[in-house]
């Protein structure tokens, strides 16, 4: 039975270089993206370098959870199994936007898009893990140390800035692979996230605000998407040390996060949360 990995964002950066290593490790390699004429550009290009041409493309707009939800049903549908989900794709906006959901458009794309993929698409990982562990990866940042969660405001109405967005969404990602570590411990489905380093990519492009500075003044002095991919890349195909899930790692390693990024016991807030939220605006529509 063959490999198959899902990457959302793959049609450039960081989430094009995690595909390709994914298909030079021997996976199957479904590329999530919104923009058909991207994806296809990317997957000629992954074809091209890695001579392998077992790729299919997926087009979802993550911004919407009713999209996510058909998108999921499709693949369950298409696909027997899942042995990688890398949740990669990322938004950083400097001004205040609410997704088709009513939600603000970062913490709806960067954390509300991965916790309804990741569990849509539980019944394809548990499949998957049968043989051998499956994994989910989450790439958050080192960002999220200065976040946190705005439980009474989680839209930042009225108090919105972007990088307080940017970081709340990552300060959420970790979080919700702890969680996840943990309800699911019996499922043989690893869960991490990592900081993949500040890599030279497009992302914050044209944006303002702290990140949106930082990324325009020194991409000069940032890592490459290829040295950006390893550490997703490590937490999807190599042997990890013990604990093997429910970690946070940084340049292939575990480090420490942000004390509430560690707390088990307010992992479920957040999860709960953005639960509510989902089922929310699923049943509106």
């Amino acid at each position: 039975m063959s490999k198959i990995a899902a990457v959302t964002g793959a049609n450039s950066g960081i989430g094009k270089e995690i595909a390709r290593g994914l298909l030079e490790a021997g996976y199957d390699v479904l590329m999530l993206c919104r923009n058909p004429l991207k994806a296809e550009a990317a997957k000629t290009w992954l074809t091209h370098v890695t001579g392998r041409s077992n790729i299919d493309i997926v087009i979802v707009d993550l911004s919407s959870l009713k999209d996510i939800v058909r998108v999921s049903q499709d693949l369950t549908e298409q696909y027997s199994h899942l042995n990688v989900l890398v949740n990669n794709a990322g938004l950083y906006t400097n001004h205040y936007q609410e997704s088709e959901d009513g939600y603000e458009l970062t913490f709806a794309v960067n954390h509300l898009a991965v916790q309804l993929l990741t569990q849509q698409l539980l019944p394809l990982l548990e499949v998957g893990s049968k043989s051998e562990a499956a994994r989910v990866v989450n790439v958050a940042s080192e960002a999220h140390r200065r976040g946190k969660i705005n439980w009474s405001n989680i839209n930042l109405k009225g108090a919105y800035g972007s990088m307080a967005a940017y970081s709340q969404s990552k300060m959420a990602n970790i979080l919700h692979s702890l969680h996840c570590s943990k309800a699911f411990k019996a499922h043989n489905i690893l869960f991490n996230a990592c900081h993949p380093g500040v890599v030279a990519t497009n992302f914050a492009s044209g944006e303002g605000g702290a990140l949106g500075v930082l990324f325009k003044l020194f991409k000069w002095a940032m890592i490459s998407p290829e040295k950006g991919a390893q550490t997703p890349l490590f937490l999807s195909i190599e042997p990890l040390p013990e604990p093997n899930t429910g970690r946070y790692y940084d340049k292939c390693k575990p480090k420490r996060p942000k004390a509430l990024a560690s707390d088990e016991d307010a992992a479920s807030r957040p999860f709960a949360l953005s639960d509510q939220l989902i089922q929310d605006a699923l049943k509106a529509n």
